[in-house]
């Protein structure tokens, strides 16, 4: 599998592209329009989403291999929607039992994951803008927020 291509917004991206393989050089001489700036930003934005995406799940897989039953998870925006994985993750790094509602309805996850996000508040865990529908709804950013916020506090 190639590695996908680097881009490097940077006045002394020439140097920065002689040494890293694959890299694309964003400059203002190599920019002509609007449009290719915006596609340039929003591939930069794609990769950092892509990078967060698959270094926080291996942070989070991590700690719900510690979980009894252990869990797994493939896809963090999928996987965290209906709560369960996400109590399950809190009830490892906290040491404590947290209450979790089993059923699959939309009110379920939405309980699970308020819950989780209630006991955060509770250990003065600032979370800002991340309400319980954004993770259920799968939210990418607001998913990642939340899980950076774990990872500031726990690790």
């Amino acid at each position: 599998m190639a590695s996908p291509t680097r881009i490097v917004p940077s006045p002394t991206a020439s140097r920065i592209a002689a040494i890293i393989p694959n890299t694309t050089v964003i400059s203002p001489r190599s920019v002509s329009t609007r449009s290719q700036l915006e596609e340039s930003i929003s591939t930069l934005q794609n990769e950092q989403e892509r990078v967060q995406k698959k270094t926080f799940t291996k942070w989070v897989n991590i700690y719900l291999s510690l979980h009894e039953p252990a869990y797994y998870i493939n896809d963090l925006f999928e996987d965290f929607q209906d709560g369960t994985k996400l109590v399950a993750l809190l009830e490892v790094l906290s040491g404590q039992t947290l209450p979790i509602e089993r059923g699959k309805k939309r009110a379920h996850c939405l309980s699970n994951v308020d819950n989780a996000l209630k006991y955060l508040e509770s250990r003065k865990i600032k979370l800002v803008n991340i309400r319980p529908i954004d993770i259920v709804d799968g939210k990418p950013m607001m998913i990642l927020g939340l899980i950076w916020m774990l990872i500031l506090c726990y690790q």
